[in-house]
């Protein structure tokens, strides 16, 4: 006899203003991607110097 797997609860929908403010509120700033674009290329800079 199969087990009865209980019904998955019900996910209520986005609202548009919703998924606005969702967006918002994980997405970056500019300054941090500043940053962490000038730690990469600072990265790169300093093995290609100590490779040459």
């Amino acid at each position: 006899m199969a087990a009865v797997r209980p019904e998955a609860p019900e996910v209520a929908m986005l609202t548009r203003d919703d998924m606005i403010r969702e967006y918002r509120s994980r997405a970056g700033t500019l300054p941090a991607l500043l940053l962490i674009y000038a730690a990469i290329v600072s990265t790169l800079a300093l093995s290609a110097n100590a490779i040459l």
